[in-house]
């Protein structure tokens, strides 16, 4: 019974010790907005290396390498993957607590920096080398005003591969507990020539071995005071991140205090002191730590935005919701959520569609200011620019637009990236990398738009048709585009439609569709303006004769020019695989974003008759059976493509380039890597060439291969028949 007894004491006894030397571990208030520890993990003195973790391992290991890493899988691993195309995708950005080496072998409050705390002590400190008992490192002093005396020393400690250590003596070098795709972020400082080098901001393979730095939060004893500022002003739907100014200054964030809203049906505040405006009103928001208390008004008002009018088929908002000026972010929102600006949606205004939001992204020109700080909104470094109107009677008009932010993840207390792209709706188009971001990105601003009403236009009506001359076969149909101002109109079924001559076409919603051989006018009206294309139907069969071809002795005779152009040595258009209509962009802006989502052979349905797309076959014919040389005789850049074929080798093809390169699309698909993604084979052609061998030990340039690209990506085409 004694020994039991003795034994329990004992057993209490080191408990206790263990916790007091838990406790022991000592920091260092440096001005920031946490204090740092003056050891590392493991290390009894602040000039020792102490303990190597593996990132997100809380145990040591004699070995570091990804055959042995507790996450390992493979080319992806098992948790803590943010790359999407794996298969163990969660999202994780961030450790967890009980994957942190710092939380798990110190407790008591401690835990790993974030990668914002690194670049605080990067950003606000002085760094320079100098050593400590024997021991290279760097002291890392205070910039804030009275205690610039503060500092830390770290070691210069290096990292672990396998059992080998890396640039130890030369290297200071700590995890953070923030991830960069299959990388985690960590902080170097390389010794040169025993003088001062800029720390930086790194990211590393987690499997290497590195020493931690503990940090811990700020305490109220930190402090004297606390204030929130003067009364602030929001638009309903708008978010404010609260600035809690310290004495001595911090850099604090929000997580720090508690929150409390007197009214939250006017305003609510988040735990990291987000406020977000829910209705009409006054209410008072209060931070506190400890016996702190800070006060501040909140006065939410209802702002209807202004409608702006740049010429394209909606009315942009001036602002976005939620902002009082064009220069303020506003909410955030998650999809679906439509609660706080329900009242806008009532007067009209609706969410832009996703061909509404890339009509505003590609018929505008930007010109971005960069690193300005937005006033009166979350009070974030971030880009933003004013978007231009290039539409005739328009250029005076803009809006202003914002691109990125930076990491808000300690703010909003998920994994979160700032994008930007605005809330939007689905609308039958491809999203493409939208969808992306809006995994990557949960919330998002909103920018409204509404439609045109009596009064909304300020510019006379005009109209464009695209193709000035139309030929056809008997039967044959095709789709003629129009573009209307103001307002954009592109939708056919609003614009009026006429036929000269029915009996040789017929046109409806800009569908022509030839009778019998002979010539008309088709014209398209709208609000008083017009424009015609002329028609010629010939006779069935001799539509082909329109396009020339050249017979190279091959499987099919190839055009002797692209699709889109009258000559050789014109470049022609670029179309999306599958997607055989240019999009009404290309006339406006000279882009390609095209939008017509019916799949078809591109050749085929441009010119009709026997033409159609080559396929992967024909092109490698065309690649092993001619002659490939530069030519400029037309005046631009290609390759004269000359058959080798016996009786034919007086027979060619010209092939223009831009930039140097040009993809010419194929008929074939293949699935690509992924197999989430279709890519159509293409053929590559290039003046910039890759060296290989010929088996002479000489070097030559190949300057055409087949490919398989993204669908996505435009092409030119040359067409062939039997």
């Amino acid at each position: 019974m004694k020994r039991t007894l003795l034994l329990l004491l004992c057993g209490i006894a080191v408990s206790a010790a263990a916790k007091n030397t838990r406790d022991r571990h000592e920091s260092v208030d440096l001005g920031l907005s946490v204090r740092w520890a003056t050891t590392n993990v493991g290390a009894r003195k602040p000039y020792d290396y102490g303990t190597y973790y593996a990132w997100a391992e809380v145990e040591s290991k004699e070995f570091f390498s990804s055959g042995n890493y507790k996450y390992g899988n493979g080319n992806s691993y098992t948790k803590y993957e943010s790359r999407e195309f794996c298969p163990t995708y969660d999202g994780r950005k961030v450790l967890a607590p009980g994957d942190d080496a710092a939380a798990v072998n110190w407790g008591n409050g401690w835990r790993m920096p974030t990668k914002k705390e690194m670049e605080e002590l990067i950003a606000y400190c002085t760094w320079e080398w100098t050593t400590v008992n024997g021991v290279y490192g760097a002291k890392v002093y205070s910039k804030a005003d009275g205690i610039e005396d503060q500092y830390i020393f770290l070691p210069a400690s290096g990292s672990m591969d396998g059992n080998e250590p890396l640039e130890r003596g030369n290297n200071v070098q700590f995890w953070t507990s923030s991830l960069n795709g299959a990388s985690a972020y960590n902080c170097e400082m390389f010794k040169v020539d025993d003088t001062k080098d800029i720390p930086l901001n790194m990211f590393s393979n987690r499997c290497l071995g590195m020493t931690i730095r503990p940090v811990r939060s700020l305490e109220e004893n930190d402090l004297k005071s606390i204030s929130l500022g003067g009364d602030i002003d929001m638009a309903v739907g708008g978010m404010k991140i609260m600035k809690v100014i310290t004495a001595p200054q911090h850099p604090v964030g929000g997580g720090l205090f508690s929150w409390e809203t007197s009214d939250p049906a006017v305003a609510t505040v988040s735990e990291t002191g987000v406020v977000t405006a829910m209705c009409a009103g006054s209410c008072c928001v209060t931070a506190r730590l400890g016996q702190l208390e800070a006060v501040c008004r909140i006065n939410v008002t209802f702002v209807e935005p202004e409608a702006v009018d740049l010429g394209l088929s909606v009315l942009w908002s001036s602002v976005n919701v939620g902002a009082l000026t064009p220069y303020e972010l506003g909410g955030l929102f998650h999809k679906g959520e439509t609660a706080p600006f329900e009242w806008l949606l009532e007067k009209g205004w609706r969410l832009p569609t996703y061909t509404e939001y890339e009509e505003l992204q590609h018929e505008t020109r930007s010109n971005w200011r960069y690193n300005v700080k937005m006033a009166d909104s979350l009070g974030m470094e971030c880009l933003f620019g004013w978007r231009f109107s290039e539409m005739q009677g328009y250029e005076d008009r803009n809006i202003v637009t914002f691109m990125d932010l930076e990491d808000l993840t300690d703010v909003f207390g998920e994994d979160f990236e700032y994008s930007y792209y605005f809330r939007m709706t689905a609308d039958g188009s491809e999203p493409g990398d939208f969808e992306y971001d809006m995994k990557r990105s949960p919330l998002l601003p909103v920018r409204l738009v509404r439609d045109y009403r009596p009064g909304d236009m300020t510019v006379e009506p005009s109209i464009m048709i695209f193709d000035e001359n139309v030929c056809l076969e008997p039967g044959e149909a095709r789709v003629e585009y129009a573009l209307a101002q103001p307002g954009m109109v592109a939708d056919n079924t609003m614009i009026e439609w006429v036929s000269s001559d029915a009996r040789v076409a017929t046109v409806t919603d800009g569908v022509i569709t030839a009778v019998s051989a002979g010539k008309c006018s088709i014209t398209a009206s709208y609000g008083g303006a017009s424009a015609s294309c002329n028609v010629t139907v010939v006779k069935p069969g001799s539509g082909q004769s329109d396009y020339q071809y050249v017979d190279l002795g091959l499987s099919v005779k190839w055009a002797t020019v692209n699709v889109g152009s009258t000559a050789e040595n014109v470049y022609g258009d670029t179309h999306q695989w599958g997607k055989p209509v240019i999009d009404i962009h290309e006339y406006v802006n000279r882009q390609r974003y095209d939008i017509d989502a019916d799949t078809a052979d591109v050749a085929s349905f441009n010119w009709g008759g026997d033409w159609r797309l080559p396929s992967r076959q024909e092109m490698q014919e065309l690649i092993d059976s001619c002659d490939w040389a530069m030519d400029e005789s037309g005046g631009i850049k290609g390759w004269r493509v000359t058959s080798r074929k016996e009786g034919f080798t007086d027979r060619s093809i010209f092939l223009p380039y831009r930039n140097s390169y040009a993809n010419y699309m194929c008929g074939d698909i293949a699935m690509d890597w992924s197999k989430e993604y279709t890519r159509c084979a293409s053929l590559y052609i290039t003046e910039s060439a890759t060296s290989v061998s010929d088996g002479s030990g000489k070097r030559k340039k190949v300057h055409y291969l087949i490919q398989e690209p993204n669908r996505t990506n435009s092409y030119y085409v040359r067409p062939v028949h039997p």
